[in-house]
């Protein structure tokens, strides 16, 4: 019995233990936590103010495209970079708007707000991917932002953000940074749809499929590419590797089509 009693004892004594070391560890991690937090609270606020900017200034200027035709329904995102008396003008993707000659279709963009207005093709090419559509304003509705615009590429690992509507999510948000620019070749679409040349740049920030026409706004919070493309390690995962059209080529498609931009 005394036998049995003294191992029940330390059993007992073992379990107090290891809980006590628990706590300890527990009380360490929490230390080290706080600690953390303490030494980088100037770094984590700024990431913080970064992102309510994008959540609640930036996002007035996405916009989502509807491309509705006989074909199918074809979506994707846009930001708006001009206005004029009547109307508001948005970037976006060639490919979402593009639709074969002959094909009955209309087009649609919805605001962040989700106010829907009809829309108009005024300008594409697909030497860029970009395409231009313009809608009514309306007075009945608040106003919409306009993106400020850079007129230089984004450099490598500098910050960016990406805004858009992938496969109709409403104002995403993905953060990421520039890991350089390079040629490459859309495995699935046409050249008379997409026939770029020039190198794009990548990024690191994570989308999801839909997400073509983004608006990649750089640390100032101006635009500084369109997304277009993406790779991903498998058919259902997200886009791990993004690639937009940099700023540069997209005042240069601007230009092209008589578009004056001020940055």
């Amino acid at each position: 019995m005394r036998k049995l009693f003294s191992i029940l004892y330390l059993i007992a004594l073992a379990l107090f233990l290891s809980a006590c070391h628990e706590d300890q560890m527990f009380a360490s991690l929490n230390q080290t936590i706080d600690n953390h937090l303490e030494h980088r609270a100037d770094t984590y606020q700024e990431q913080v103010d970064f992102f309510n900017n994008l959540a609640i200034d930036i996002i007035q200027s996405a916009v989502a495209v509807y491309r509705h035709a006989s074909t199918g329904l074809a979506t994707g995102s846009g930001v708006i970079f001009a206005v004029d008396e009547t109307h508001y003008y948005a970037l976006t993707n060639n490919h979402v708007v593009y639709v074969e000659e002959g094909v009955s279709h209309y087009f649609r963009v919805h605001d962040y707000l989700g106010n829907i207005y009809s829309a108009e093709l005024v300008a594409q090419d697909h030497l860029y991917d970009l395409a231009v559509v313009r809608f009514e304003k309306n007075e009945s509705r608040p106003p919409l932002r306009l993106i400020s615009m850079t007129t230089d590429n984004a450099v490598l690992d500098e910050r960016i953000a990406i805004i858009g509507y992938p496969a109709s999510q409403i104002n995403a948000i993905t953060m990421g940074k520039v890991k350089g620019y390079q040629r490459i070749m859309l495995s699935d679409t046409p050249p008379e749809v997409v026939d770029i040349t020039f190198d794009v740049m990548a990024m690191d920030a994570p989308v999801k499929g839909g997400s073509s026409g983004s608006l990649v706004v750089n640390e100032a919070f101006e635009l500084t590419g369109i997304l277009y493309a993406g790779s991903r390690t498998s058919r259902v995962g997200n886009v791990m590797t993004s690639y937009a059209v940099p700023i540069e080529k997209v005042l240069e498609f601007l230009a092209k089509h008589g578009f004056e931009v001020s940055s």
